[in-house]
């Protein structure tokens, strides 16, 4: 079985996610919910990686099982 993360991402931190291997689906596509946002996917071959913003720039990678 595997396992995936999802996360609705404002169409403005979309190139964060891909940068980091995230893959956007088509999901919220043709709706009014797909104006504001893109449905993510995080595959589990690897640890996720989210991005993290300081006064909006992404500047680090952040692995969730790190301490």
């Amino acid at each position: 079985m595997r396992c995936s993360f999802h996360r609705f991402v404002v169409w403005l931190r979309v190139p964060d996610y891909l940068r980091l291997g995230w893959l956007a689906l088509p999901t919220l596509d043709g709706t009014h919910h797909g104006y504001w946002a893109v449905h993510m996917v995080w595959l589990c071959d690897s640890p996720i990686v989210e991005p993290t913003w300081i006064f909006g720039q992404a500047v680090r990678d952040v692995a969730h099982d790190e301490p």
